[in-house]
């Protein structure tokens, strides 16, 4: 079974894990709210090199 990305979202989103993602620039350019509330940063704040 494949998930699409709606369905990916809705895991990822509700996970009690800190997720992120980058790209293969080593950029980070994702971080589930999780992520965000630990830090009490906002994604813009995060993304890049944040």
């Amino acid at each position: 079974m494949k998930l699409d990305n709606e369905q990916y979202r809705i895991i990822v989103e509700s996970s009690p894990n800190m997720i992120w993602r980058a790209g293969t620039d080593t950029l980070c350019n994702y971080f589930n709210t999780t992520w965000l509330n630990f830090s009490g940063k906002t994604m813009a704040e995060e993304v890049g090199t944040g």
